[in-house]
């Protein structure tokens, strides 16, 4: 087999419970839980057809499937809150660009519950020849940033 295809198969067998338990336990009990508490999303990219609605439901179908989302959104479970910018210049933005911030936890840190953050990171985006491609890339690039924090080892930030 391929390597790709026997770390397709890996991943696979993994999401749908055919690996051992230990190891699924384990990996469960590295990361909490979290609720989708915000999707903010850059007023320039919704003008060129980023569609909210579809990124949510995206990342909300990427935290279950990967057993991450809470049942319940109490004061104690962590929440998960994604920023997708498209700062802009004064001068223009040639090539537009960006960033997707994640970060875990920002409820537990305004109510007192902790001091700080349970896991956070700033992806860059691809610049694009236009605001239009910039934006029909969107979706994809959360997605990204979504999976490399699902897949990040714990502790890292």
């Amino acid at each position: 087999m391929l390597p790709c295809a026997r770390l397709v198969f890996i991943i696979l067998a993994g999401t749908l419970g055919l690996g051992p338990q230990t190891a699924k336990a384990q990996s469960t009990a590295r990361k909490p839980t979290v609720f989708l508490r915000q999707i903010r999303i850059d007023s320039i990219l919704l003008a060129f057809g980023v569609d909210s609605g579809r990124v949510r439901e995206a990342v909300l179908r990427a935290l279950r499937e990967a057993g991450r989302l809470a049942p319940d959104t109490t004061d104690a479970v962590p929440s998960f809150d994604v920023d997708v910018a498209a700062p802009r210049t004064l001068g223009g933005m040639r090539d537009p660009t960006g960033f997707i911030h994640l970060e875990v936890g920002r409820n537990l840190v305004e109510n007192g519950r902790s001091r700080q953050l349970q896991w956070e990171r700033t992806f860059d985006r691809s610049p694009s020849p236009t605001w239009r491609e910039f934006s029909r890339e969107t979706l994809a690039e959360v997605l990204m940033a979504v999976n490399k924090y699902l897949l990040d080892r714990p502790g890292g930030a």
